[in-house]
């Protein structure tokens, strides 16, 4: 199996440049392939380094002349009005308090979200995510507490740096006559901006998966103790819950 892409957090190549640098190796890439020739691979292999350049956001030249065109990384608290929205709701028998309790518990979040992400805990209130993105990269962020009321709702977002600024919240309300309502909400800003959620429309895949999965994993872990088994998935992992 290859091995996957870790990309910085910090990038030093601008938006604009990124998008140009994609499309142009991926045309280069396209040529080059077409014909055996020395000058055609030359161009293939410039290709794949300028499509790097652009997923990644990483220049060595730049980071040699210590030179930046990206903008200054974004918070979580910085995700844009128009990023995709994942909001899901489901109804679990048990009380408010014990869901919460069960929630902030780390490493229950990492089982609760397996699905999606690898979640790490760093120290109390913080934690490190992991995601696969396409064409084998990894996208990675930190992660903190930002509110909490116990027994009623839990927040969090990712930290300056994230290579997928993103957000999200928690909520837990008395059922209508049994149990409890819990609704999840979370907000992505696109990998690349439009660019991103054009590659092949994940982000559009994303807000179907990840908190509806999220949602009857944890209902399953409170109610059962155990992750229901996925037929033709045992990795409780599908294509889209990958962005």
């Amino acid at each position: 199996m290859a091995e996957q892409l870790a990309f910085p957090n910090h990038a030093n190549v601008g938006i604009a440049e990124r998008i140009a640098s994609a499309a142009a190796g991926s045309l280069l890439v396209a040529w080059g392939l077409r014909k055996h020739s020395v000058g055609r691979i030359a161009g293939a292999i410039l290709g794949a380094d300028l499509i790097y350049r652009g997923l990644s956001g990483q220049c060595k030249l730049y980071s040699a002349l210590r030179v930046s065109t990206a903008r200054k990384a974004k918070s979580g608290s910085q995700v844009s009005p128009s990023a995709p929205v994942i909001e899901r709701s489901i109804t679990i028998g048990k009380s408010p308090e014990e869901l919460f309790e069960f929630w902030r518990e780390p490493e229950n979040l990492s089982r609760i979200m397996a699905h999606f992400a690898e979640v790490t805990p760093v120290t109390e209130g913080f934690s490190h995510w992991k995601v696969r993105g396409p064409l084998r990269q990894v996208f990675e962020w930190d992660s903190s507490i930002t509110s909490e009321q116990p027994g009623r709702m839990l927040a969090w977002e990712s930290l300056p740096g994230a290579s997928l600024p993103n957000r999200g919240e928690v909520s837990f309300r008395p059922g209508n006559g049994f149990g409890t309502e819990v609704n999840l909400r979370m907000q992505f800003e696109p990998p690349l901006g439009a660019l991103g959620a054009g590659l092949a429309k994940t982000m559009q895949k994303v807000p179907r998966a990840v908190a509806g999965k999220a949602l009857r994993r944890f209902k399953s872990l409170v109610e059962t103790g155990e992750i229901p088994t996925l037929e033709h998935n045992p990795s409780g992992r599908g294509s889209s819950d990958l962005f």
